[in-house]
């Protein structure tokens, strides 16, 4: 009896220490599942806070940006000289969403009178294309069309291709709230020139353009100043044409401006009785997104 009672004994104690042994293995396996759950889970949440991270970070798809500007300048003299100019200019430009190409086109008509007799009847096209337009060198290539009742110009066409260096240019991000931005670049072109003048001689030349631009936006933008200068020589003929562009702007809005106008031209070709240069200062309005 007492050896079946310690037979029995024994078995239960080696039952109780198997049963514990296998209670801490399915412990352990469990700790091993449940850490195993909880990377796996932490991997998951990683991964989507990265494809987030991602995503957002991409930058932004570039899309074709489309601008546009309308000006209407006048002048109204009366007494001795009664003096009538009106002007009208409308601007319109295409950036492409890859930033290679851009293309500007803006048309300029002045209607102007003197002692009721027309003096200014005068309309100048041009078409301008631009290459690697963001880089600091880029390329250029453009048309004009143009006819004129002042300069006795029946029909005016030009066109070229040159380049262009940007001197100055304070990228947007940087300019956003500084109190004086600059923009200062130039550019050098071929260009050939065919005008039909409706009394003197007809003429095809080429000319070496040079045009010097700067543009300054003061006081946070409260002011813009706009500055164009061409010099063109003839390269096989004594012939020389200059002009000066300044544009003075006060932005009321985003869309609305005020402006005022000085321009200066110069001709050493001209008709009988007309003065080689021509000085006009307007003032008017601009409205658009340009």
């Amino acid at each position: 009896m007492q050896m079946k009672t310690g037979l029995t004994f024994f078995l239960s104690l080696v039952f109780f220490q198997v049963w514990g042994q296998q209670g801490q293995q399915d412990s352990l396996l469990l700790k091993k599942i449940d850490s195993l759950a909880t990377l796996k889970a932490q991997k998951i949440v990683q991964f989507k806070l990265d494809s987030i991270h991602k995503q957002n970070s991409k930058p932004p798809k570039k899309t074709p940006v489309v601008t546009f500007q309308w000006v209407g300048s006048s002048q109204v003299n009366t007494g001795n000289v009664q003096r009538t100019l009106f002007s009208t200019t409308g601007r319109f430009q295409v950036r492409g969403k890859s930033r290679f190409y851009k293309l500007y086109t803006d048309a300029n008509y002045i209607y102007g009178e003197k002692s009721n007799v027309i003096s200014e009847n005068d309309l100048v096209w041009n078409v301008n294309h631009s290459f690697w337009y963001e880089k600091r060198f880029y390329g250029i290539a453009f048309g004009t069309y143009e006819y004129s009742n002042l300069r006795g110009i029946r029909n005016r066409y030009l066109a070229g291709v040159g380049v262009g260096c940007q001197l100055i240019n304070i990228p947007a991000d940087k300019a956003k709230n500084r109190w004086f931005v600059p923009y200062v670049s130039i550019t050098n072109s071929l260009l050939y020139e065919s005008t039909d003048f409706l009394v003197i001689r007809d003429i095809e030349v080429l000319r070496n353009s040079t045009r010097f631009l700067a543009n300054f936006s003061l006081f946070k933008g409260k002011l813009i100043l706009n500055n164009t200068v061409f010099l063109q020589p003839s390269l096989n003929d004594p012939n020389f044409r200059a002009s000066w562009n300044n544009v003075l702007r006060l932005p009321l809005s985003s869309w609305f401006s005020l402006q005022s106008t000085l321009d200066y031209s110069y001709e050493s070709l001209v008709l009988a009785g007309r003065q080689n240069s021509d000085v006009r200062l307007l003032f008017g309005f601009t409205f658009g997104n340009m």
